[in-house]
Formats: structure tokens, C-alpha cells, sequence
């Protein structure tokens, strides 16, 4: 759309919205003054292709990102901060691992609640 547009794509992350609202560990909603970095970063253009462009796109906004990482204070060791700034949180792969437990768990409570007793005479 970009390229047909002839109008340039903007790059731009958020980093620390992660530690409001983030699966598996409490909601901290509220005023908690929880620092919120949002980067932008230099207009670029679509290449010749989607791929080219989501390529470069990242590139772009991965540099943005891990510069606003390493500016962001983060403890060691903390929930929320990338094993490569020395954190615990889920790599991307150990993510994926998680998600599709989770995923295998909900799919085998929703097959046994449908075979047991709970959906006779429902029509189902």
C-alpha cells in the first residue's frame, strides 16, 4: 500500500507497556509509574517487493528497539527483561514452546468438557 501510495512507512516501537499487562503474572494497572519508551525512527521507503520491505521494516525498528532496551533500566534477573540484557524472560522459541502447551492444554480440557456429562441434552 505504501509503495502504491508513494508515501513513506515510519517505524516506531514501544517498549515497558509489556510490564502492565502481560500474560501469566499479575495485571498492574493503574497509576504505578511504569516508564513507557516509544521510539521513531527515520521514513523509509517500500522496496520492490512485501518481503524486501518487511525485511528492511524490521531491521529498522530491531535496531530501534534494542537501543531503547539498553537505555531502559532493568534490573537483572527481572520477569520482563530479554535473557540478552541478562533478564528471565521467555526466549522467543521457549514463547512458542509455551503457547503451544497451552494451546494442547486448552484443546484437551474443551474435548473433555464436550464428551462428559456437561453438554448432554444440550444439542450439541
Amino acid at each position: 500500500m505504501a509503495a502504491e501510495a508513494r508515501v513513506p512507512i515510519i517505524p516506531l516501537i514501544v517498549w515497558g507497556a509489556h510490564r502492565i499487562w502481560t500474560k501469566d503474572h499479575p495485571k498492574n494497572l493503574g497509576r504505578k509509574k511504569i516508564p513507557i519508551a516509544v521510539a521513531v525512527g527515520a521514513p523509509m521507503c517500500a522496496a520492490e517487493g512485501v518481503e524486501q520491505t518487511n525485511a528492511a521494516l524490521r531491521e529498522s525498528m530491531t535496531a530501534l528497539l534494542h537501543r531503547v532496551q539498553q537505555e531502559y533500566p532493568h534490573p537483572p534477573g527481572v520477569w520482563w527483561v530479554p535473557h540478552r540484557l541478562g533478564g528471565s524472560a521467555p526466549t522467543l522459541a521457549e514463547a512458542a514452546r509455551m503457547d503451544a502447551a497451552e494451546f494442547a492444554a486448552r484443546a484437551a480440557h474443551h474435548t473433555q468438557q464436550k464428551s462428559g456429562s456437561g453438554w448432554a441434552g444440550r444439542g450439541e
